[in-house]
Parts: structure tokens; C-alpha cells; sequence
């Protein structure tokens, strides 16, 4: 095992949530599988009240299953999410805080190392260059499989480097064909096509189609596990990195906002065990708890370093205490200039740190449409002050994650919309602008990305002459203007 940081943080800060732990039934441990289906948001599952029941493979999956109301992610980005997932730590300990810059550093102990080191057979498969192992998350798989070829064109183009489901799905079914018999394994699939631009195959359309389309892949690839023996000896974990905002709060994709439409993912269990059939969970749980609970699974303990728990209390028993999650978001300071966003949410209540502050009732107001700050200002100066302690105490670690990225990283990540920086702008804090403030703008970007992917490049240039009309200092609208000249 590689050297773990001794955190206090969140033991600090959440001590009273700790609780005793009854060590699992003495089973056989299972295979596992991982599954994260990048920007798709809960509410798109007809298990989570979707009505137009496009996800009908894993609608059945959380019927046999166990499925987590309230789970938030602690960034809407995917590569400082998926290290949150993987080492059950938050950004501010793993220091992963932006898709571009940011590389998980070699003392964070992953799922895939624990469980390599159990005996397990590892293997991942990604779906998009943001997650490709030059970012560190490949520590502790024995396969990594991230080919993303392409030419100078494609970066000039903007084209994403991504593969659609059923091809990550093949090459993920190959490896479990080809493992022993005699070993468990752990099997990580990352499907990024939900993603904008939001292009299913035909005749689905939309974001809609995109998340049917990957049920539908989800669906065949259960079936094989059925049909190789494995589906009745193996722990299944879904869920997703980040959610979408389609327009809610005037934020067309994710990364700039900390509302729940972004936050709120989906977390599915299917165990072997019969008695963990059929459970829905209300608690407010944690993207950091899936590590430490998949571990349990195994019959391992969780590294020191680790701040998730284990849920296994939370669906057999009414004894589980919730905890107050932290969600970052560093895409306006590092991508854009602007300010960045942090928030800490409970069950009832979201309080953001911003230059405008913002603080939700989420029972009487689950779509955050009246801004309360205002008006309970207890109750947001105490949420500010636990969040501000969280952010004092959070480990030093983070500065080792920085990683200054070559041009071509550069240029694929650029395809995707990012091309910040790991350091801030030389912008004092108290004159950054509010995101919400210029969301317009970050929208105009995202469409001008869209036009020169589809070789539109006069209409790329004409946004982005518009944007830096009233915000010259965006670097990602220079970047694309120059690659569309």
C-alpha cells in the first residue's frame, strides 16, 4: 500500500457523526463492478420519478437493489469527482480541483490499489479523455484502457475525445471474459454520453436520448453478466459523477453552479445478498462513501485517509447519522476568471459561498428558486461558519496535485470546455465577478464550442467577439476564437 495522509478534517468537523460498526456477515467476497455514467442527473431515472420511464434496465436494477435518495457529489466536474469516488476523499484533501492542471498524486490510496492489493483482477474503462490515466486515476488497475486516438485536425476542430457506451461496454466484456475463474475482479466503466453535445444514435435525440441509449447498452452488459455466472456473485455500484443543468438557473451544462442539478446524482447498489432488495434510502449520503461501503463489500477496512463511511447502516438499520456534504465549484476562478463557488448541504437546508451568498430550504424547495439568505440568517451564518471550519482545516495536500499540462492535453481538454489553469487569476477575490452574474456568457461559450465542433468556425468567432466584448479577460473564449480563426 502506498503512504496514506492522516486526515483530520472531516473527523474534526463531523466527529459527532461517528458510529459503531458491526463487521459484515462472513461471506465469500464478491466481484465488483463500478459503474459512473458522466452529467446524468438523477431525476432523468424513471427509479428517481422521471416520468417518461427512459431507463428501464436500471429502473430494475435499483428494484433488486438498494437506491440512495439524497446522494451529492462533491464537484460538478468530472475528473475532481471521479478522484472524490475512487479515494472516498473530498477536493480539498485530494486536491483535484479542475479537469485541466490537476493530476491525483501518487500517496492517495485508490479503490483500485486497496482492492488489487486483496487479490482482486482490476480493470477501467473510460469513456472520455478527461479521465485518461495520465491524470492519475489508473493507480491500482492492472488494465486502464484509454486509447483515444486522434489527429491535428481533430484538435483544431475541437472534436471530443470520447467513445460511445457499447464500445466501453465491449472492451470492459472482453477483459471479464478473458479473467480467471480462480480471482475476483473489480471492473470500473465510465460512460460519457450523456455529455454535451448531446448526440445519441438515431432516432433518439437530445440528452433524454442519451440516457436511454446508455440504459439500454447498461441493460445488454447486465445480461451478460448473467449469462458468464457472475451477475449473482458480483457487488454493483452506479452512479454518476455530476448531473446537468439544461437550462434550470440559466445554466445550460454544469460546472459553473452548485444547485442541485448538478449535484444531485444517482447511487445504485445491487449485492448479492437477498435481503438488500427493494430499499430505498433517505439519508443525504456522500460520492465518498461508495469507496469505504464497496470495500466492506470485500471485507476490507478503509485506508486512514479516507473521509467517506460505509452505508451499510444506512440500509439495515435506522441508526445511520447524516453528515453535512461540501461541494466545490472551481470552474469560474480557473477557467473563467470569476469567483469561485463552495457550499455545504444537508438534508433541509443548502448554504453557498458566494460573492452573492445563497441558502435553500430544500424540503419546502427542492428546485432552489428562493434565495433565503436574506431572510434566515442564523441559520446561513451557521452553515458558513461549519463550512469555513471544514475549508481551515482542510489537509495542505492539495498543492501537490497541480500539474502544469502539455499542449496536447491542453488541446483535448479543450474539446471538452476546459482550459483553465490550476493556479487563480491574479484577480483579488473581493472584485471577482459572481457566476451568476455571467452565466450568459459561460452559455455563449459552450455554443460557440458546439458551432466550431460542426464547422461553423464564423459563428464560433462571431460568440466568442461577443463575449470578450464584455469580459476580455476569459482565456477559453481567446483559445477558441484563435482555434476557429
Amino acid at each position: 500500500m502506498r503512504a496514506r495522509w492522516l486526515v483530520v478534517v472531516y473527523s474534526l468537523c463531523w466527529a459527532s457523526c461517528a458510529t459503531t460498526r458491526e463487521p459484515p456477515p462472513a461471506t465469500a467476497p464478491p466481484n465488483i463492478v463500478l459503474i459512473t455514467v458522466d452529467t446524468l442527473r438523477a431525476d432523468h431515472l424513471g427509479c428517481y420519478g422521471h416520468p417518461e420511464r427512459l431507463t428501464p434496465e436500471l429502473d430494475a436494477l435499483a428494484a433488486r437493489g438498494i437506491l440512495f435518495e439524497q446522494a451529492v457529489t462533491p464537484a460538478p466536474l468530472t475528473l475532481p469527482a471521479h478522484a472524490s469516488l475512487l479515494t472516498g476523499t473530498l477536493p480539498l484533501h485530494h486536491g483535484v480541483r479542475d479537469n485541466t492542471g490537476f493530476v491525483l498524486g501518487a500517496d492517495h490510496v485508490t479503490l483500485a490499489e486497496a482492492l488489487q492489493d486483496a487479490g482482486y483482477q482490476t480493470g477501467a474503462f473510460v469513456g472520455a479523455f478527461v479521465l485518461d490515466s495520465r491524470f492519475g486515476l489508473d493507480q491500482g488497475f492492472d488494465t486502464y484502457f484509454d486509447d483515444f486516438p486522434e489527429s491535428l485536425d481533430d484538435h483544431a476542430q475541437l472534436t471530443i475525445s470520447e467513445r460511445r457506451a457499447d464500445a466501453v461496454i465491449a472492451q470492459a466484456e472482453a477483459w471479464i471474459r478473458a479473467r480467471s475463474s480462480q480471482r475476483r475482479f473489480f471492473a470500473w466503466l465510465h460512460l460519457f454520453d450523456p455529455h454535451a453535445p448531446y448526440e445519441p444514435p438515431p432516432p433518439l435525440s437530445g440528452y433524454a436520448g442519451e440516457v436511454a441509449y446508455v440504459d439500454r447498452v447498461l441493460g445488454a452488459f447486465f445480461r451478460f453478466l448473467e449469462e458468464e455466472g457472475h451477475l449473482g456473485r458480483t457487488a454493483i455500484a452506479f452512479t454518476s459523477d455530476h448531473g446537468e443543468g439544461l437550462g434550470e438557473h440559466g445554466e445550460d451544462t454544469h460546472g459553473m453552479f452548485l444547485y442541485d442539478t448538478t449535484l444531485h446524482v444517482p447511487l445504485i447498489l445491487a449485492l448479492p445478498a437477498a435481503s438488500s432488495r427493494g430499499v430505498r434510502v433517505p439519508h443525504q449520503v456522500e460520492l465518498i462513501d461508495v469507496m469505504p461501503t464497496l470495500l466492506e463489500q470485500a471485507g476490507l477496512e478503509a485506508p486512514a485517509a479516507v473521509q467517506g463511511v460505509s452505508l451499510r447502516e444506512a440500509w439495515e438499520s435506522d441508526g445511520f447519522r447524516e453528515r453535512p456534504a461540501y461541494a466545490e465549484a472551481m470552474l469560474p476562478l480557473l477557467n473563467y476568471g470569476w469567483s469561485d463557488l463552495s457550499a455545504l448541504r444537508t438534508r433541509q437546508y443548502k448554504y453557498v459561498r458566494a460573492p452573492q451568498p445563497e441558502l435553500y430550504d430544500l424540503a419546502s424547495d427542492p428546485r432552489e428558486t428562493a434565495n433565503l439568505w436574506s431572510v434566515r440568517q442564523d441559520q446561513a451564518r451557521d452553515l458558513s461558519a461549519q463550512l469555513e471550519a471544514l475549508k481551515r482545516e482542510a489537509n495542505s495536500s492539495s498543492a501537490a496535485a497541480r500539474r502544469a499540462p502539455d499542449s496536447e492535453t491542453l488541446a483535448r481538454l479543450r474539446s471538452l470546455g476546459y482550459a483553465g489553469s490550476s493556479r487563480p487569476p491574479s484577480i483579488e477575490e473581493g472584485t471577482r465577478a459572481d457566476p451568476k452574474e455571467r452565466i450568459d456568457l459561460f452559455n455563449r461559450i459552450w455554443r460557440a464550442q458546439g458551432a466550431a465542433q460542426r464547422g461553423r468556425h464564423e459563428e464560433a468567432i462571431g460568440l466568442v467577439n461577443a463575449v470578450l466584448e464584455e469580459d476580455p479577460g476569459v482565456f477559453i473564449a481567446h483559445s477558441i476564437r484563435s482555434l476557429a480563426l
